[in-house]
């Protein structure tokens, strides 16, 4: 299982999601996940809704395909956030936490791809 959270003074004190556990199998789903939006075969997908995704605190993350990367939008004041990257972003991202897909790696951690001010860390641990 992997869990998914938002820590709205994450590293550095900048708002966070933060993506943790080592679970193999989750890691290597949310990667094809990020693959089939670089790739079209998807045009959005609820990541909070994936399995093995435990949303912490009811948080719901949309990611999607968009023309431009704008990273990590929230939506209002909610623990709603749309995820919004082009194709090469999201293929960028499955390459980015493919090493986790392989082995544990509990002490590692890798920042995803967000040009926005909410970052997204990717930690089997959950530290960075």
């Amino acid at each position: 299982m992997l869990q998914l959270e938002f820590l709205p003074t994450g590293a550095y004190g900048c708002p966070q999601l933060r993506i943790s556990g080592d679970d193999l199998r989750a890691s290597l789903l949310l990667k094809q996940t990020f693959e089939a939006l670089a790739d079209g075969r998807f045009q959005e997908v609820l990541i909070s809704e994936l399995p093995d995704i435990e949303p912490i605190r009811g948080i719901r993350l949309t990611a999607s395909v968009a023309k431009r990367n704008r990273g990590v939008i929230q939506i209002g004041r909610s623990e709603s956030f749309d995820w919004l990257l082009t194709p090469a972003g999201w293929d960028n991202n499955a390459g980015l936490i493919e090493p986790f897909c392989e082995r544990p790696q509990s002490s590692s951690f890798q920042w995803l791809d967000s040009p926005s001010d909410i970052s997204v860390l990717f930690s089997p641990s959950g530290q960075w």
